[in-house]
């Protein structure tokens, strides 16, 4: 269980949330940067993450995009439309429908 919580799909998004980095894995290097980045430049790292992940924005692509590849991976997969929600949104403001299993999500993520 999950800090007393036991509902399916929350348990199998504390596990499969970072999925989409399967898709391009960030190196340590990357995550560094990202982390960096984001405190010291965090529109600019907005902005970096629409790009394509080829070159030097490469970091930034995985960090803002990987959500995405997740939730399309679980969705091939044929996973829930809660458990694909919470993927998609594991980094973004929780929508009305899953708010209180995102925040418990996102609590998780953030000790990680």
């Amino acid at each position: 269980e999950l800090e007393g919580h036991n509902d399916p799909d929350l348990l199998a998004a504390a596990l499969l949330h970072d999925v989409g980095k399967s898709v391009h894995s960030p190196s340590v290097l990357d995550r560094i940067v990202v982390v960096l980045a984001n405190q010291i430049i965090p529109r600019r790292v907005l902005r970096w993450g629409v790009s394509d992940v080829r070159g030097w924005r490469r970091p930034f692509a995985i960090a803002a995009q990987h959500a995405r590849w997740g939730a399309e991976l679980t969705v091939e997969h044929g996973a829930s439309s809660t458990l694909v929600d919470l993927i998609r949104n594991h980094q973004d403001p929780a929508s009305e429908d899953t708010r209180l299993l995102l925040k418990h999500l996102q609590r998780v993520d953030s000790q990680n």
